[in-house]
C-alpha cells in the first residue's frame, strides 16, 4: 500500500516565506496609550503671555530651566490654556528671551499610529506607552507594550508594532489594512493581534475573523505574501475555559495558516507581582519563539521557552493535553517552572502533514524560493522545444541543493510542462520527503515566464 501524501497547489507561490529567522518578522497589533509625552525647549515670549508648543498639550507634567534647581509650579506660576503654556498667574517665570523646558502630554494623531519596525523596547515605550497596572490587572493601554516586552525577552531581533487607533473591531480592522504594505521594506510573516483588550466575546471573535481574512488575502494570488496568524482565547465568563472550547474554535478555523494557543491565563511578573494575562499573550510567546528560530523546519516541541511567563494560573492535565493536541490546538505545559511546547501544530487537522507547523512553513519557504529562482532564470527567455527539459533539470538541481539544509530529506519525481491552454505559464510538479516526517509531500504550482515565441 503506498504511503499517503498531501498535494499543495499554488497558482502563484507565496513570495514572503523567508528561511532566515531574522526575516520572519512578527507584527503585534493591539491597544496602547492614546497620548504621547514630549519634552520641548521653549523661548520665553512676552511677560505674562502664552507660549505656543509644537503640539496641543492635554496636560503639562513639568516646567523648569534645568540649568539650576528652579522648577515652576502649576496654577501658581503658569496654567494650561488652549493647549499652550500660559504665564498669566504672573508669579515666577523665565525672563523674556530665555530658554526653558516643558514636558507635556498631547493626543496622538493618525500619523502617530503608523506601524513601525523596531529592535528597541525603549522605542516601543516611547511611541506606544509604558506598562501600567489597574487594580492589579494589566491596563488595556499597556497590552501592546507588554506583548513587545515578551517578544524581545523570548528572543526576537525585530518586531513590527501596529497600534490600533480605537480599541474596537474597527480599530483592529484598520490596523490590518495598514499591514498590507511593507513596513520599512519588511513584510510581516507572523500576525499576532492582542484581542484580549476588547470588551466582549463577540468583538473578540469578530476581530479574529478579520485577522484571518487579512492573512488569507495577503497569501492570495494577488499579494503573494504567505502569513501565519497566531491567536489565543480569553476567559470572559470567568468560570474557566474547557478543552471543548479550544477544539471547537480550532475546528472552526481549520487552516494551516492559523496557530491556536492552548493556554488562556499565563502569568507574568509585573511590579513584583504575578499578573494574569490572556491567551493572546500565549500566542505572542509562541510566535516569538517561531520567529527567533534559525530554520523554518525546526519544531518547537519540548524545548524550553524562557523570558515569557512565570507560570500558568491553570494547568492542563495529561488527558486534556492529549485531547487538545488531537483537536489541533498548540499546547504548552509547565514542568518544574519550565515552559515547553507539547506539540507544534496548526489548526488544520485534515492531514498529519498539515497539522505539523514547521513542515508547513518549510514547504512554503521551499516553493517560494524555487519559484522565484525559476522566474529570475527564465522570465522573458526565448521559448523552444527544450524548455520543459531545461525547467525539469533546473528544478532537480535546485532541490538537490536543498537536501540536508533543513528543508528536504529526499526528492522524488519531477515534471515541468506548459500549462494547458496557455502560451506563457508552466506547471512545475515534484514530490519530496520533509526533514521531520516520513511522508511524501507533493507540490504543484504554476509560474508565468512570459516566454518569447
Amino acid at each position: 500500500m503506498p504511503r499517503p501524501s498531501v498535494t499543495s497547489e499554488f497558482v502563484r507561490t507565496p513570495a514572503a516565506s523567508p528561511v532566515d529567522a531574522g526575516a520572519r518578522v512578527m507584527a503585534l497589533i493591539g491597544h496602547g496609550s492614546d497620548k504621547l509625552v514630549i519634552q520641548q525647549a521653549i523661548v520665553k515670549g512676552t511677560a505674562d503671555g502664552q507660549d505656543p508648543l509644537a503640539h496641543t498639550a492635554t496636560a503639562i507634567l513639568k516646567v523648569g530651566n534645568f540649568k539650576g534647581t528652579e522648577d515652576y509650579v502649576m496654577t501658581t506660576d503658569y496654567i494650561l490654556t488652549a493647549g499652550k503654556i500660559d504665564w498669566s498667574p504672573a508669579n515666577d517665570q523665565p525672563v523674556t528671551g530665555a530658554t526653558y523646558y516643558v514636558t507635556y502630554e498631547y493626543a496622538k494623531v493618525t500619523a502617530d499610529y503608523a506601524p513601525f519596525l523596531t529592535d528597541s523596547f525603549d522605542e516601543v515605550i516611547n511611541r506606544v506607552g509604558p506598562i501600567n497596572l489597574t487594580t492589579g490587572d494589566l491596563d488595556v493601554t499597556s497590552y501592546l507594550t507588554a506583548a513587545a516586552q515578551i517578544a524581545f525577552n523570548v528572543g526576537v531581533r525585530q518586531v513590527i508594532i501596529c497600534q490600533v487607533e480605537t480599541n474596537d473591531t474597527t480599530g483592529f480592522s484598520g490596523a490590518y489594512d495598514k499591514l498590507e504594505q511593507p513596513i520599512e521594506t519588511v513584510n510581516p510573516y507572523y500576525i499576532v493581534p492582542l484581542l484580549g483588550s476588547l470588551g466582549t466575546i463577540g468583538d473578540f471573535n469578530t476581530a479574529r475573523g478579520t485577522a484571518l481574512t487579512h492573512v488569507n488575502k495577503m497569501s492570495s494570488e494577488e499579494f503573494g505574501k504567505e502569513r501565519q496568524l497566531y491567536t489565543g482565547l480569553k476567559d470572559y465568563v470567568g468560570s474557566g475555559l474547557g478543552v471543548s472550547d479550544f477544539v471547537a474554535l480550532a475546528t472552526a478555523l481549520g487552516t494551516s495558516r492559523v496557530i491556536l494557543a492552548g493556554q488562556y491565563n499565563p502569568l507574568r511578573v509585573i511590579d513584583s507581582s504575578d499578573v494574569e494575562l490572556d491567551g493572546t499573550f500565549e500566542a505572542v510567546m509562541l510566535a516569538s519563539y517561531r520567529s527567533s528560530q534559525s530554520r523554518a523546519s525546526d519544531p518547537m516541541m519540548n524545548k524550553p521557552i524562557t523570558g515569557a511567563f512565570s507560570g500558568y494560573a491553570t494547568r492542563w492535565g495529561d488527558i486534556d493535553i492529549d485531547n487538545l493536541v488531537d483537536g489541533s490546538v498548540c499546547v504548552t505545559e509547565e514542568t518544574a517552572g519550565v515552559i515547553k511546547v507539547v506539540d507544534d501544530i496548526t489548526t488544520d487537522n485534515s492531514d498529519e502533514i498539515e497539522i505539523d507547523i514547521n513542515t508547513v512553513e518549510a514547504r512554503d519557504v521551499l516553493v517560494s524560493t524555487l519559484r522565484n529562482a525559476i522566474y529570475d532564470r527564465y522570465v522573458g527567455a526565448r521559448g523552444d522545444n527544450t524548455i520543459s527539459s531545461q525547467l525539469k533539470k533546473f528544478t532537480n538541481d535546485y532541490l538537490s541543493g536543498q537536501v540536508g539544509t533543513g528543508l528536504i530529506a529526499a526528492i522524488g519525481a519531477i515534471s515541468a510542462n506548459r500549462k494547458p491552454g496557455s502560451l506563457r505559464e508552466w506547471e512545475i510538479a515534484f514530490s519530496y520527503l520533509p526533514i521531520t516526517k516520513v511522508r511524501d509531500i507533493k507540490i504543484r504550482f504554476s509560474v508565468d515566464l512570459g516566454l518569447a515565441a
